[in-house]
């Protein structure tokens, strides 16, 4: 099985809460993870616009989380 390996940079000034698969996540402001994993599951991000976003990771993904309108978060993916 291949393994998928991404990113997720928070550019917000907040914490972003996230669902990789089974396991919750928080994601300090301006912070960066990297996750890798046969079967990284649904990435599920709290509080996205226009409500929560579900992705579902691709091998050299970058997920770029902004700040948004009211609170919201914009979620922007890019290739490595």
């Amino acid at each position: 099985s291949l393994k998928v390996s991404f990113v997720i940079e928070n550019h917000s000034s907040v914490s972003v809460h996230y669902t990789l698969g089974d396991e919750k996540e928080t994601l300090p402001a301006r912070a960066t993870a990297s996750h890798s994993s046969c079967e990284p599951g649904a990435l599920v991000i709290d509080k996205a616009e226009p409500g929560a976003l579900r992705l579902e990771p691709r091998d050299g993904d970058r997920i770029v989380l902004r700040q948004g309108a009211g609170g919201a978060i914009r979620v922007e993916r890019a290739r490595k």
